[in-house]
C-alpha cells in the first residue's frame, strides 16, 4: 500500500481546482506547441496580464529577442502554422520565453534546450537559474550539461531512479 500526498506550498493538490493547479506550473517540452500567430502572440500565450515590456525581457532571457527582431515585422511577424517559419531551436527559445513570462512558480523543463547549441544552452540555463532561485525547478534532460546547475540530480535507469 502506498501512502503520502503531493502539496504545493503545503496544499495537498487534491484540495486545487485544476485551474489552480495549471497555474502552479510552466511547461517546456522539447516540442512545445506553438500556434499561428505573431512571435509576440506565441510568447504572451497563457499569460493573463500581459505587459509587453515583460514579453520583451523574458524574451531576452530566453535569447529569442535577436533573431525575433530580424523577421520582417519583427515581434508582429506571423510564424505560420504551428511557427514552422522558424527553426527547432527558435521555437524552443520561444516557448522558453513563455515560461518566463509566466512566472509560476513551478517551472519544469522536459528536454526544452535539445534543439538548441552547447553555448546557447549555457546562457538560458544560466538566465533560468536566477529566475528560479525562489521557486521550484525540475529540469528532465539526457545532456548532463543542461542540469549541471540543479541542487538535486537524480538519474533513471532501466526503471531504477538513484540520486547523484
Amino acid at each position: 500500500m502506498q501512502t503520502g500526498s503531493i502539496t504545493i506550498d503545503g496544499i495537498p493538490i487534491k484540495q486545487l481546482t485544476p485551474e489552480d493547479l495549471r497555474k502552479q506550473f510552466s511547461i517546456v517540452q522539447q516540442g512545445t506547441p506553438l500556434f499561428s500567430g505573431s512571435a509576440i502572440e506565441n510568447i504572451t500565450y497563457g499569460s493573463e496580464e500581459v505587459d509587453l515590456k515583460e514579453a520583451y525581457k523574458a524574451s531576452k532571457m530566453a535569447f529569442s529577442d535577436g533573431f525575433i527582431r530580424k523577421l520582417p515585422q519583427g515581434y508582429d511577424t506571423d510564424l505560420g502554422e504551428a511557427a514552422e517559419k522558424l527553426s527547432g531551436g527558435q521555437k524552443q527559445r520561444i516557448a522558453i520565453a513563455r515560461s518566463i513570462l509566466r512566472d509560476s512558480p513551478i517551472l519544469l523543463l522536459d528536454e526544452a534546450t535539445s534543439s538548441l547549441d552547447d553555448k546557447t544552452e549555457k546562457k538560458i540555463m544560466d538566465e533560468i537559474y536566477k529566475i528560479t532561485k525562489n521557486k521550484t525547478l525540475i529540469v528532465i534532460a539526457h545532456r548532463l550539461s543542461t542540469i549541471s546547475g540543479c541542487d538535486q540530480i537524480y538519474k533513471v535507469h532501466d526503471g531504477i531512479t538513484t540520486k547523484q
